[in-house]
């Protein structure tokens, strides 16, 4: 199911099973598996400012390097992700949120298949 994502191959699956463990159990939802990489941004809020998010301190970063570069491949074999990339850089986002972007429908995908 692993190599069924856009842009994972067989190194960059293995990376990602041995960072989960192989039991995508332990995560009880997408999100989770998102904040254990690194890629869902935390609250950073104090008295009555609210809003703010930063990356988290504690990921793994072998995690996070691996789905960047499943992102940036997905980007070149992927018509969906391409699509997406490309209708968010032509909006005038920065190259850099499309693709965090182009990696969330793997997130969900991963959220509602059995390993």
């Amino acid at each position: 199911m692993i190599l069924s994502l856009p842009g994972m191959g067989k190194q960059l699956g293995a990376i990602f099973l041995a960072a989960t463990g192989g039991d995508m159990d332990a995560f009880e939802s997408a999100d989770r598996l998102a904040g254990y990489a690194g890629l869902a941004p935390v609250p950073r809020d104090s008295g009555r400012v609210s809003g703010n998010l930063r990356r988290p301190r504690r990921f793994h970063r072998g995690l996070l390097d691996a789905m960047y570069l499943s992102t940036l491949s997905s980007l070149h074999t992927c018509p969906a992700s391409k699509g997406f990339y490309q209708t968010q850089t032509s909006r005038g986002k920065p190259a850099q949120t499309g693709a965090a972007g182009a990696r969330a429908p793997s997130r969900e995908y991963l959220a509602g298949h059995d390993p």
